[in-house]
């Protein structure tokens, strides 16, 4: 059996960055394969790694909300008589890592992965709903990392990534006011003190762009609240971000690559050959090696 760190993807059920974020591991150094996530549901598919991505894409079409039917289905899902919801916290609990990027994000957070104060796996205390600008946003953001407990971000501070999504807006109250204020506020209070926010949209555009969190649109893209942009649960093992990572693998992914690369050659700076996303898998990769000799 090989020894190298292994990473599942999951792929179907609409599924559609699977591909990129499997180059992405691949190139860090894992074992990954793609996986129906059906067959991971069913038991044909052993949770057998040490990293188990949940990758974009518009999950069952997003009828009933962004990643709801997905998470609706793994709640519902019993394995070898026990729900597989189990078996998801029982491989966090074991050191296994659990990875939501944008729909994957949207499903973890449906799912109760995240925040999981306490440990609490399987109760869903946040969302992720509709952008404010209710439309879809397809567009490059930056980001202001966070001094946080995800190994994946250790060492970074500022990405720019792409966001594709229409439901990306973070929130720790419900549409129907179920959600007392105070218990919204204490949650959100929760998520800083503890270490729990990955990143923050950061101001951008025009000339006095910073690297402050803002709630201007558009380099806030969806009117997140305290412009949180990911956030982990309490081991930063289960982590989720809305931008893409996988969509910035190669130095030209970026659109204006041409135009950063002669900044970089005229300030006799070198020019990357990856993009800022890799910095995640690399960080990623780094983490379970030295953690599962």
């Amino acid at each position: 059996m090989s020894t190298k760190p292994r990473a599942i993807v999951l792929t179907g059920e609409g599924l559609n960055c699977e591909a990129e974020a499997n180059v992405g591991f691949l190139r860090a150094g894992f074992e990954s394969k793609i996986v129906h996530v059906r067959d991971l549901l069913s038991g044909k598919q052993k949770l057998d790694a040490h990293v188990l991505h949940f990758p974009g894409g518009f999950l069952h079409g997003d009828d009933l909300g962004s990643a709801k039917a997905l998470a609706d289905l793994i709640q519902a899902t019993r394995l070898d008589g026990k729900p597989f919801v189990d078996q998801l916290t029982q491989f966090v609990q074991d050191g296994g890592m659990v990875y939501g990027a944008c729909n994957g994000f949207q499903c973890l957070v449906k799912l109760g992965m995240l925040p999981a104060f306490d440990g609490r796996y399987g109760e869903q205390t946040a969302t992720l709903t509709f952008n404010d600008s209710r439309k879809f946003e397809m567009r490059w953001v930056k980001l202001k990392v966070l001094q946080s407990k995800c190994p994946a971000f250790q060492g970074l501070e500022q990405l720019e990534l792409p966001v594709r999504h229409g439901e990306g807006r973070f929130s720790v109250y419900d549409a129907f006011g179920s959600v007392l204020p105070s218990v919204g506020e204490a949650t959100l209070l929760r998520l800083f003190k503890d270490g729990q926010v990955l990143a923050q949209y950061a101001q951008k555009s025009g000339p006095s762009a910073t690297s402050s969190p803002t709630q201007v649109y558009p380099d806030n893209p969806n009117g997140s609240i305290q412009a949180i942009a990911g956030i982990c649960d309490p081991t930063g093992r289960v982590f989720g971000l809305m931008p893409h990572p996988e969509g910035y693998l190669n130095f030209e992914n970026h659109p204006l690559w041409h135009r950063k690369a002669d900044e970089l050659k005229r300030k006799g700076e070198p020019v990357p050959n990856e993009g800022q996303g890799m910095a995640v898998f690399d960080n990623l990769f780094r983490y379970v090696q030295e953690n599962n000799p």
